[in-house]
């Protein structure tokens, strides 16, 4: 039928939705029944009339929504029902019916009706402004849609909602069966891949421009997240992504959970992620631009260094915005691995370290750490780096546990933090201090400052710049060098080097002395003087009780009665000589010291001294008798010699 220009004509109408015939069952469609009177020039109109149903966004007749419904109906006294579909547009806003007419014959010109009429909404309708439903034909579950009027739904979904929000050019969108938004902006639960069952069930609890892609996949809130794995989780943030099949990202922003069942709890970039820098030379327009750890290095666009340690360029991620200004993006944490966990702050990164395999990693937070192979751990820090199987750093700053050469050489490796401290070998430990080396399999460092061991077992507790280089050798205190097997060197402050070069020594320098105790109050023990080489032992008569005399004639006899011989150690050379009397002889004659098996040298002094002063009382007692001796014999030759001398006087 032709329009023509309107005639004086009225229809007094109501509209009311019914159950479709195609419908089914418990889904009402979006057929409704359209009932009115017509009258012309105030007369109710009985005949066959010829009808055009348009749908209307305005009265004006701008924007037409949906098809042109004909229909061909007889009128009595005017009355005439009919059911109208529309399709799906109805959404809460408000609508216009436009009716097209012809009751005479020929219909050309048609009659529009003016004004058109206004579809309203029954009361209870009224009670939820902005909230509307989409029918499904296909499934008992329609779509619930409220919000901006923009609010839709794509990819024809099944039980999808969208609960609110929404602005102009930024409306919230469902794709996926079953799936929903709460609220917000420009917020997208599914992948719009024209597929609405292959993400369903996913979630954008609200916030702004986030999106929840993968099968029941969430977002609860933020901006600009991204949760685009099956079961991946965003709890909120900025720029978040939950990429990997049930991994989480907490908060946070610009984290990355890229592989499956990983863990990111919050954190971060630095707050001075937005920063400028000098570009190298090479960079051009918009490439990445930063140095690597030597300073000269520029590194490559997936900002790795291309010598090991694989350390993230200077500034991370940046971009030659101009000739030398280079500025950098927010970058957050980053797990590239099955099962890794970042528990939060800022630029850590677990995985993607030369191709290893970092699953079941673990950063609990600090700045720009990274672990690179599986069951690695920091607790935290600053920029330390975790490159083998079951390593561990607890904290501190750019301090390294694990091989430069694979993941399984420095397995089990440990820095309990401290600055730049490196444990590089299987079983390693540096406790903590600066710049110490574990370098070889279970040897230790406690800490100190520029340490290092480097065979097997070996230990430096601490100190200034000592070195253990022998296996299961021992280096402490400063500049203590143990060069060989089993060496035990001790360094005072000296700044001088005291060196073992001989396996199983124990070689040590004491410029104050040296000083043994056997007692808690230091009463009792031996030293050696500075600066001596004699041992001392103590001996003060205060630090002695129970005293008993002394026959010297008595130790005289047994000391003689004892056997001395000359001897060796079993374990010494036969061409080394000692001389003495056994143990069990002494012990037998004297009952001194505590044990049949060894010599106490104060117990052999103390014999020897009885034994001389029992000798010098039989020398005393023989120069008395030799005296007398004398004596009678210097009588005896002064009465001879007047004897003599009378016998010669007598014969003259």
């Amino acid at each position: 039928m032709k329009r023509r220009t309107a005639i004086l004509a009225s229809i007094v109408g109501l509209a009311t939705f019914v159950s479709a015939a195609s419908a089914q069952p418990y889904n009402m469609g979006t057929e409704f029944t359209y009932q009115g009177q017509l009258t012309l020039l105030g007369t109710p109109v009985t005949g066959t009339c010829e009808f055009e149903f348009t749908l209307w966004s305005d009265p004006s007749f701008v924007q037409q929504l949906g098809p042109m419904i004909p229909a061909t109906l007889t009128l009595a006294g005017g009355l005439f029902s009919v059911d109208l579909d529309f399709g799906q547009e109805y959404n809460g806003q408000a609508r216009w019916l436009g009716i097209d007419l012809c009751c005479f014959s020929p219909c050309t010109p048609n009659i529009r009706l003016l004004p058109p009429q206004e579809l309203l909404p029954t009361p209870h309708a009224l009670a939820l402004p902005g909230l509307w439903s989409e029918q499904n034909a296909a499934t008992e579950a329609p779509n619930l849609i409220g919000g901006h009027a923009d609010n839709e739904t794509r990819d024809d979904p099944i039980g999808a909602t969208i609960s609110g929000g929404g602005v102009s050019g930024q409306v919230n969108m469902v794709t996926e069966d079953f799936g929903t938004v709460g609220g917000g902006y420009s917020n997208q639960a599914g992948n719009d891949d024209g597929n609405a069952t292959n993400a369903e069930g996913s979630t954008v609890g609200g916030g702004g421009n986030n999106t929840a892609s993968g099968e029941a996949s969430t977002v609860a809130g933020g901006f600009a997240n991204d949760a685009n794995a099956d079961y991946a989780i965003v709890g909120g943030g900025v720029e978040n992504e939950s990429g990997g099949y049930s991994s989480f990202v907490g908060g946070g922003e610009y984290n990355r959970a890229l592989a499956d069942y990983v863990t990111i709890g919050g954190g971060g970039p630095d707050p001075d992620s937005v920063e400028e820098a000098l570009c190298d030379a090479g960079p051009s327009m918009g490439a990445p631009c930063g140095l690597c750890n030597d300073g000269v290095t520029v590194c490559s666009e997936d900002w790795q260094c291309p010598a090991f340690p694989a350390d993230q360029c200077t500034p991370n991620n940046g971009l030659c915005l101009a000739p030398g200004v280079c500025v950098t993006e927010g970058v957050g944490n980053r797990v590239y691995d099955s099962y890794g966990t970042v528990g939060g702050g800022a630029r850590n990164q677990v995985g993607g370290v030369l191709d290893w395999p970092a699953e079941y990693g673990t950063i609990s937070g600090g700045f720009r750490n990274s672990v690179g192979f599986n069951f690695a751990t920091i607790g935290g820090g600053s920029e330390n780096t975790v490159t083998s199987i079951w390593a561990t750093i607890g904290g501190g700053v750019h301090n390294q546990a694990g091989s430069d050469l694979s993941g399984v050489l420095g397995q089990c490796a440990t820095v309990g933090g401290g600055l730049n401290n490196n444990a590089t070998f299987s079983c390693a430990t540096v406790s903590g201090g600066a710049g110490n080396t574990a370098g070889a399999a279970h040897s230790a460092v406690g800490g100190g400052v520029s340490n290092e061991t480097s065979d097997l077992y070996a230990t430096i507790p601490g100190g200034d710049r000592n070195l253990a280089a022998g296996e299961t050798s021992l280096a402490a205190g400063r500049r203590a060098k143990a060069n060989n097997d089993g060496c035990f060197v001790w360094g005072d402050s000296t700044d001088a080097d005291v060196a073992c070069d001989n396996d199983n020594r124990w070689v040590a320098r004491a410029s104050g002395g040296v000083y043994f105790y056997t007692n808690s109050g230091m009463t009792t023990g031996s030293y050696l003087a500075a600066g001596s080489g004699t041992w001392t032992s103590l001996s003060d008569r205060e630090a002695k009780e129970n005293f008993a005399p002394v026959d010297g004639r008595d130790v005289l006899d047994k000391l003689a009665a004892i056997p001395l011989t000359t001897w060796n150690y079993k374990t010494e050379d036969p061409a080394i000589r000692h001389m003495g009397p056994m143990a069990q002889d002494l012990y037998a004659a004297f009952g001194l010291g505590d044990s049949q098996k060894s010599i106490g040298t104060i117990d052999a002094d103390g014999v020897s001294l009885a034994a001389i002063r029992g000798l010098h009382e039989i020398v005393k007692e023989k120069d008395a008798e030799i005296a007398e001796l004398r004596n009678r014999l210097s009588a005896l030759e002064n009465l001879a010699a007047r004897i003599e001398a009378e016998r010669n006087g007598g014969a003259q």
